[in-house]
């Protein structure tokens, strides 16, 4: 009713879709309702799609949106249209268990990557690069995925288990210089920002830090060599 020139113009593959949808996921069928365009743009269904697929679907997706800068709600909304495919393919067998959480997983890594990516280009235009004491190189900076993305079997409601290293210390080498040590946990506090910040398309994830050391007590972003302390005299096994 709301959108009766679409519906006549679906395929009848298309209309099967529609009804999948509808009769399985609330969130979804509401958002078809919002684009219905989603349902004729679900793209290639008999394939498994990589990491590599997902960077490029997101940055056409944000191109598509002229957004230089990723937004809560642009990766929000980018989320939400690629598991309109993922739990097509989920519900009608086209992918094994394996393959539907191992997509989960590299949209989620795709999504990370460029929300990262954007949050310290924007540090370093305040801040300047972080650079290594001494050694005069830039600093890098790790996302570890650990629970279930880190296994690879993230699921659709999943919490996104991250803990973030760098490299060494030293200081940033802009007009405002602060240490790396606080470049890098601006960074990491700003992605989980952009991450979890809920918006018109909901959030794009939960994000869960307290996996890394001391749990909520720890930095929210640890050096290299600091890590390696705690996990060598500070942390216990933990027995399941």
């Amino acid at each position: 009713e709301r959108h009766p020139a679409t519906l006549q113009s679906l395929s009848p593959d298309r209309l099967t879709w529609l009804q999948v949808i509808f009769a399985a996921s609330r969130f979804l069928s509401d958002e078809l309702l919002r684009h219905p365009a989603w349902i004729a743009d679900v793209g290639p269904m008999d394939c498994d799609l990589s990491l590599a697929d997902y960077r490029q679907r997101l940055r056409a997706f944000l191109d598509e949106r002229q957004a230089g800068s990723p937004s809560a709600l642009y990766l929000a909304l980018f989320r939400r249209h690629e598991l309109l495919r993922i739990v097509l393919r989920d519900i009608l067998r086209i992918g094994s268990l394996a393959a539907i959480t191992e997509e989960l997983s590299n949209q989620t890594d795709a999504i990370l990557a460029r929300a990262l990516e954007s949050v310290t280009a924007e540090a370093e235009v305040r801040h300047g690069a972080p650079v290594l004491e001494g050694a005069g190189g830039r600093a890098a900076f790790a996302v570890l995925a650990l629970g279930k993305l880190g296994g690879r079997e993230l699921n659709y409601s999943s919490d996104v288990d991250l803990m973030f290293l760098y490299s060494g210390n030293g200081e940033t080498s802009g007009s405002e210089r602060i240490t790396n040590g606080e470049f890098f946990k601006k960074v990491a506090n700003r992605l989980t920002t952009l991450l979890s910040t809920y918006t018109a398309a909901g959030l794009c994830y939960r994000i869960d830090l307290r996996l890394r050391p001391e749990g909520t007590l720890g930095e929210i972003s640890l050096s290299l060599s600091a890590a390696k302390e705690y996990y060598s005299k500070r942390a216990r096994d933990l027995y399941l």
